[in-house]
């Protein structure tokens, strides 16, 4: 068990060396979707060596100590990614002494970056289209509204974002 342990954690530690070298490189995925692939990509190639080597080890005990470190970097990631609070604090660090207005701070950190991006997200995605009256939901935006719907209804969700 003890091996399969480090077999996992080291399989994490490449996933991390390999993620910083994706991330810096442009591509048309998204920098969320482009950790996600190259985890899978990584645990992969962890068992393909783990089989070409010929270790046994105990699946399971690998696989979760890799998934369990995986995903912790996920959580973090996801945190330095889309957090507006740091967003906020990063905009007033490379002010530095001088302050900032707080109508620029609520244009550049949440309306502009926030609410126009997601926006434009939903209409690329055609999951909304813009009309002289506003924004409107496509049929297949409607279809996975109302998923999103029922599933925060199963949990009890009564606000999202």
């Amino acid at each position: 068990m003890f091996q399969a342990a480090v077999i996992g954690v080291s399989g994490f530690l490449f996933f991390l060396l390999i993620v910083l070298v994706v991330l810096r490189r442009k591509q048309g995925y998204g920098p969320s979707l482009s950790a996600i692939l190259t985890a899978v990509v990584c645990y992969l190639m962890l068992f393909a060596l783990v089989i070409l080597l010929g270790k046994k080890t105990n699946f399971w005990a690998l696989s979760s100590t890799y998934w369990f470190f995986c995903l912790c970097f996920m959580l973090l990631f996801g945190v330095f990614l889309k957090s507006i609070s740091l967003r906020i604090l990063l905009l007033l660090f490379e002010r530095g002494e001088l302050a900032e207005d707080y109508l620029n701070i609520l244009n550049d950190c949440i309306l502009r970056d926030s609410y126009e991006e997601r926006l434009k997200i939903l209409v690329d995605a055609s999951f909304a289209t813009r009309r002289s009256d506003g924004f409107l939901l496509t049929d297949k935006g409607r279809r996975i509204a109302e998923a999103v719907h029922r599933l925060q209804s199963l949990f009890r969700i009564e606000k999202s974002g």
